[in-house]
């Protein structure tokens, strides 16, 4: 099932302002580590069982909900995290490694951004799902190195709808979480037209 993983360790982006200062500022790994039973709201705390694994939370960022503007839609952004996940047996990664489309080693890591999505147009539309552009400059998107919790969601006229996109990452990541890009997605007309209503622009989140 889509975002069966994140569900089960509590929405860990949806909830809590985690980062204080200002939002270019990234809080990074600490030697300071603490079991938690909810959201992972700190650096270094971690999460850990027999379905999931120890997901250990290594950096956040946080954008304030900031605002971007595309054709047809506005975008607000909410957190980034960059965690560790480390598994002891295949189950423990089936639902990412199905979702992501990809091989995974018992250990990995995973970058997660929350985002919402308002639909500025006078049509019902569809996403196609958003995307993710690394440091490294590889695009990702859903089945493909990422997962989109809005992919293929219907979003109403002047509707707000908010999830998670997620994307296989690298340890080295969590000196690059400024370097993250974010693709938009490319909205159609839910309706037999099929007519696009906006298509795909790269947001730099950190400028």
């Amino acid at each position: 099932m889509k975002m069966n993983r994140i569900l089960a360790v509590g929405a860990t982006l949806l909830m809590g302002i985690v980062l204080a200062g200002c939002g270019n500022n990234v809080s990074k790994s600490s030697s300071n580590s603490q079991e938690v039973s909810g959201p992972l709201k700190k650096v270094g705390t971690y999460t850990k069982n027999s379905e999931t694994g120890k997901i250990t939370l290594l950096a956040i960022k946080n954008y304030h909900n900031k605002a971007i503007n595309t054709k047809s839609a506005t975008y607000y952004f909410k957190e980034a995290k960059l965690l560790k996940i480390e598994t002891t047996k295949k189950s423990q990664r089936a639902n990412d490694e199905n979702n992501f489309g990809k091989r995974l080693n018992n250990t990995y890591y995973e970058y997660q951004l929350g985002y919402s999505l308002k639909n500025n147009s006078k049509k019902r539309v569809s996403s196609n799902g958003v995307e993710l552009i690394t440091p490294s400059g590889t695009q990702l998107s859903s089945n493909h190195g990422a997962i989109d919790e809005l992919v293929g969601d219907k979003i109403q006229p002047s509707t707000k709808k908010t999830g998670v996109i997620q994307a296989v990452a690298k340890k080295g990541d969590i000196k690059k979480m400024n370097q993250y890009k974010f693709v938009s997605a490319e909205l159609i007309e839910d309706s037999e037209n099929y007519y696009g209503v906006d298509n795909q622009t790269t947001i730099n989140l950190n400028k």
